[in-house]
């Protein structure tokens, strides 16, 4: 069943992905939130953004459920969002 609703999402292009002032909220099989509260540090690496906080949790969204053509407004946007005085970005 993981397998169908991976390829499903993947050829349908089905899989989505938004963010507010809060958070990042995503959809692949779930739907999954990235808060912005805690965080000490963000990082990108190949094609994950990595989400680290203060407890030493890390939460990753990979970047291919972000349409390509609009990654780079999405990182301006989550730079603009989260304050680089107060969270450390590496990889941009």
């Amino acid at each position: 069943e993981n397998l169908i609703n991976t390829l499903y999402g993947v050829l349908k292009q089905t899989y989505s992905i938004g963010i507010t002032s809060k958070a990042i909220i995503f959809v692949d099989r779930d739907v999954k939130a990235i808060y912005f509260k805690g965080l000490k540090k963000i990082s990108k690496h190949q094609q994950t953004i990595y989400f680290e906080y203060v407890n030493d949790l890390v939460l990753h969204v990979p970047t291919n459920i972000i349409p390509q053509e609009r990654e780079d407004e999405f990182l301006e946007v989550l730079q603009r969002i989260v304050d680089p005085n107060k969270v450390f970005y590496t990889g941009f």
